[in-house]
């Protein structure tokens, strides 16, 4: 199973190590360079940007 990268819009697979909790919501990332970004402003990235 695979959802959607929320800072590049690829495909992040449920087993990949990049992964992110925000406001108790967790985001999977398809690589490391993603996370990063997501991690620098996640409210930028959530689905209701708060």
């Amino acid at each position: 199973m695979s959802v959607k990268d929320p800072v590049c819009g690829g495909q992040a697979h449920e087993n990949t190590p990049f992964k992110a909790e925000f406001r108790g919501k967790k985001y999977l990332f398809c690589s490391s360079k993603c996370l990063a970004q997501f991690d620098k402003n996640p409210s930028q990235y959530s689905k209701k940007g708060k």
